[in-house]
């Protein structure tokens, strides 16, 4: 008896063919990949963005705006050279540190005192060639406008060809044509702010202060910087400069009343001295008693003094005057209640005058 041989049924044989023709697929708990995300998270934006470092450790941080300020005379742009001699030289920062020499500076005057300011870099022993002109040769231009496209253009020009270690604006005040308690000085600061950024380099500007304690009590604080808040609110580091005491005119305290990158660096003093080799200079020396910051209501008090020196003034006048210095108006009136001043009224018009 012949075995039969079994037939598969035709739905077998589909089957059969089916599982030789396609691989398992392993099984996996995994979700599916996700599209990238439109937002970033800080992590990549981390990846993207330069440490914090400083060209003098502690104050003029690489990227970002500075200032130097202090009253007219102090000895701010004496000051600023005597950095630029530090760049330029190498040796030691004010504060004693040490400063790697071999680099170039940028100076933008912008107050019309170039040939003063060259008189001093000769005195001071700074090598000429190293300090860069942001004009080109055949540009009349002798004061560098932040308001002018074409000025900021030269800088960017200027700072592709010489890499310079530092920018130094002598001074904001002279550098636009507005007012420094408009809104728009914000506008001319960010473009210099997004130089420094987009090129690494520390800007140094020079600017003044409102009014210098005249009677000793107290050292300058941010307060006490001219003009719109904006001012100080683009600035990292604010430096001031100002006599030490009313008995050391002489002897200059530099201290930091703004560091939103690093602690607070301690006060240090100088004094302009003559140096062996003939050249000028700023030597280091100690401190006297540290000053107590003023506060803002003896700041007002002094302005209202010396707003009614010449006799009374209407009090809506002193009220415009003081609020365009930036003071509140409340402290105005504390600071006058404190000191006695006198309200009467001149031909129907509420005045205040000196007690």
């Amino acid at each position: 008896m012949h075995n039969k041989k079994k037939i598969p049924a035709p739905q077998e044989v589909l089957e059969d063919e089916d599982d030789q023709g396609q691989e398992e697929i392993p099984k996996t708990d995994s979700p599916p990949e996700q599209p990238p995300s439109t937002f970033p998270h800080w992590g990549e934006i981390a990846e993207g963005l330069k440490n914090i470092e400083f060209l003098w450790p502690g104050w003029l941080p690489l990227g970002f705006l500075s200032i130097l300020a202090g009253e007219p005379g102090v000895g701010k742009s004496a000051l600023a050279l005597s950095l630029a001699k530090c760049v330029i030289n190498g040796g030691q920062w004010p504060d004693g540190q040490p400063c790697p020499n071999g680099g170039k500076v940028i100076w933008l005057e912008s107050e019309g005192s170039l040939a003063l300011n060259l008189e001093r870099a000769r005195r001071i022993g700074i090598p000429l060639e190293n300090l860069i002109s942001p004009f080109p040769r055949g540009v009349d231009d002798s004061d560098f406008q932040l308001d002018n496209p074409a000025h900021l253009e030269y800088l960017r020009e200027a700072i592709k060809e010489h890499s310079p270690s530092l920018i130094i604006l002598d001074s904001l005040t002279g550098s636009h044509r507005g007012k420094e308690q408009d809104a728009n000085i914000h506008h001319r600061l960010k473009a210099l702010r997004d130089i420094a950024e987009k090129e690494h380099v520390p800007i140094l500007i020079i600017h003044h202060v409102r009014k210098a304690p005249s009677d000793g009590r107290g050292a300058l604080s941010l307060d006490d910087l001219r003009g719109s808040s904006a001012i100080g609110a683009m600035a990292r580091v604010v430096i001031m400069v100002e006599p030490a005491s009313k008995n050391a005119p002489e002897i200059k305290r530099v201290s930091q009343v703004k560091n939103n990158l690093a602690p607070h660096a301690p006060p240090f003093g100088v004094a302009w001295a003559n140096n062996p080799d003939g050249s000028d200079g700023l030597v280091p020396v100690s401190l006297p008693v540290p000053l107590r910051p003023i506060t803002q209501q003896e700041r007002a008090g002094q302005v209202v003094c010396e707003t009614l020196k010449d006799g009374p003034a209407p009090i809506k006048q002193v009220r415009e005057h003081l609020e365009a210095q930036g003071f509140n108006w409340e402290t105005v009136r504390k600071a006058a209640h404190k000191m006695g001043i006198v309200t009467s009224s001149v031909d129907g018009v509420n005045c205040w005058s000196l007690p």
